[in-house]
């Protein structure tokens, strides 16, 4: 009896497992009408032109000039940058140019070098003493300019480099004193006594740093540094050009963009113990039943909208097959991917594995401890199998961002790209990094070889921000008005990434330094990275259009954004008047740095300058 009994109940359960089993495969086979097709919401991007005719009044022009030297090319090529960003026209100059140039306060020149032996140092004088404005980027030893930049004496460089940066008065708002502890900021600078009459807006270490000199009837705008070779000083170097016109109009983009990497992605099994010191719940628990909840409720209460970043495996080969993939990610596709999309996000690719898309002739950093590609075709392959993943589970939708793994790709991968996803039309890597190591070094613009793929960068990254990382997100918002931010989802899991914190630690600092950002600057949209993308094309296509009389600024645009936010700044004892009016709303932005903020809803806009009272 006992043996017919266990022969019949070894018989009902393999009838189970097999009910089980064919389930779960007519479940996969049939996962399309379970995931009903998906409307992503598409923002229209609106523009507007205005009418053929000049405007009355004086325009900026500005000047650069190089010595030659490395370094002032790399200055010139950021400050070019920053002023391409911010729309503000300029030209290259050569010291026998400079004899004629017009006396204006409204024309700059700009010395991005210190070979001084190279400046026409008579000539760039009487420029300034009839009305021009002069802006120095390096600081300059040569003590027959003292007088000129407002030194009263000088020793020389200092010994030793000088770090950090105190904020004397404000230039944007935003900006926080660095400590000398500071890893972005190192000047080798001169060792003065300034004139009282001078202005100091930054020091460090109780030296000057920036200051600005009346001479005769111009102005002299004077950085006692060596650090814009960088990019992170951009928005600082452009906003202290301001400060030598008595008017200056720069543009704003006005997007925020949150990639998360590694999402949808497998979630690693078992605990950890970042996580169990807070929660008794698995990696896999944790991830949804608190971070994505959190996340999900952080966009809301912050204003983000978020791209994440799939992949297929961590595997380091390219073993799995589609079905695999396919088969391995049902949860995270189903659950993550849907949710996301359906909370207005967007799903771009970060890989078929973790694996950067590099041969063994490319750059790559050994430490990150990742396996080369054998070939391009190895690549294609992979790709191919990711996008069948992908279409699998989202037969209605295509992705169409791609971010390289760890932020490394070279031109091999970006050719595989090309050749395997004719859709990918964003690529999203690095501002800022290091070309040695491997970084997909880029700026906002299409790629000169394929000119379908544009390159838009990532800014910053972390839950937990340090004065370093805001310095470096807020410049990039004052120089054209953009958050890149990235993410993963296990940065909780790793101490160094999460500076030793438990998540509640990290996510009140993510929230605060968020809800921060958008109190200071209300007019930066959330967009997806296709959504920023298309926005930025258009604004990097419009042309602006801006001329200054000592009562007005008169503004002109064609295939401008609507709307269109543009940042005005003032000279001392000058204000606009705020409000709305036919073209837009003017409002205050900062008093104390004399900025205010223009929302244009109309092509054309005549702002009437006045005299401040106060």
């Amino acid at each position: 009896m006992n043996k017919k009994f266990l022969m019949k109940n070894m018989f009902a359960l393999g009838l189970i497992i097999l009910g089980i089993v064919f389930l779960q495969f007519y479940r996969l086979e049939n996962i399309n009408e379970y995931f009903a097709p998906i409307k992503v919401a598409k923002k229209e991007i609106e523009t507007m032109s205005h009418s053929a005719g000049s405007a009355e009044g004086e325009k900026i022009k500005i000047f650069i000039y190089q010595d030659g030297t490395k370094r002032s090319h790399k200055i010139s090529e950021n400050l070019k940058h920053s002023l391409d960003y911010a729309k503000i026209p300029y030209e290259k100059i050569t010291d026998q140019q400079i004899g004629s140039l017009q006396a204006s306060p409204y024309h700059l020149l700009v010395l991005t070098g210190h070979q001084t032996d190279l400046f026409p140092y008579e000539t760039i004088r009487n420029f300034v003493e009839e009305g021009g404005r002069l802006v120095i980027t390096d600081r300059i030893i040569d003590v027959k300019w003292n007088e000129l930049v407002g030194i009263k004496s000088q020793k020389g460089l200092m010994k030793d480099p000088i770090y950090g940066l105190h904020f004397e008065k404000t230039i944007f708002p935003g900006y926080e004193d660095l400590s000398e502890e500071s890893w972005i900021v190192e000047n080798k600078s001169l060792d003065v006594v300034l004139d009282k009459d001078t202005e100091v807006y930054i020091t460090a270490e109780n030296t000057p740093v920036l200051w600005k000199n009346t001479y005769e009837k111009g102005v002299v705008v004077y950085w006692n540094a060596t650090m814009f070779h960088e990019k992170h000083f951009r928005g600082l170097l452009l906003q202290s050009i301001g400060l030598a016109t008595p008017a200056f109009v720069t543009a704003q983009v006005g997007a925020k963009v949150m990639f998360i990497d590694d999402f949808p992605a497998p979630v690693p099994e078992g605990s950890s113990k970042s996580i169990s010191k807070d929660y008794d719940l698995t990696i896999s628990q944790f991830y949804k039943n608190i971070w994505w909840e959190d996340m999900k409720e952080l966009a809301k209460d912050i204003d983000l909208a978020y791209t994440g970043l799939f992949i297929g495996t961590y595997r380091d080969d390219d073993k799995l097959k589609a079905q695999d993939l396919i088969f391995n990610g049902r949860e995270t596709m189903t659950f993550y991917g849907r949710q996301l999309l359906e909370n207005n996000g967007e799903i771009g690719l970060h890989g078929y594995n973790h694996q950067s898309l590099v041969t063994g002739s490319e750059p790559m950093d050994s430490s990150l401890g990742y396996r080369r590609w054998d070939s391009q075709e190895q690549m294609e392959k992979s790709l191919q199998t990711v996008k069948e993943f992908y279409d699998y589970y989202f037969p209605n939708q295509t992705f169409q961002t791609y971010v390289p793994p760890s932020n490394v790709l070279n031109r091999t991968g970006l050719d595989a790209i090309v050749n395997k996803l004719p859709n990918i039309t964003t690529i999203a890597s690095l501002y800022d990094g290091s070309l040695r190591k491997g970084d997909f070094v880029q700026e906002y613009e299409f790629d000169r070889e394929y000119s379908h793929l544009y390159h838009f960068p990532r800014i910053s990254s972390d839950y937990n921000f340090n004065k370093d990382t805001e310095f470096v997100m807020k410049d990039a918002i004052a120089n054209f008005g953009m958050i890149s931010h990235f993410i993963h989802p296990d940065d909780v899991l790793d101490p160094r990434r999460a500076k030793k914190d438990g998540w509640p630690e990290m996510k009140e600092k993510f929230s605060q330094t968020f809800k921060e950002l958008k109190e200071l600057y209300p007019h930066l949209e959330p967009l997806t990275a296709q959504q920023a993308t298309e926005k930025m094309i258009h604004y990097q296509e419009a042309t602006l259009d801006v001329s200054y009389t000592p009562e007005s600024i008169i503004i002109q645009g064609s295939n401008l954004l609507n709307p269109t936010t543009l940042l005005v700044r003032l000279e001392q004892g000058k204000k606009l008047q705020t409000g709305s009016f036919q073209f837009g709303e003017v409002r205050e932005f900062d008093t104390s740095s004399r900025l205010y903020a223009v929302k244009l809803t109309k092509p054309e806009a005549k702002l009437e300058i006045r005299e401040n009272a106060q």
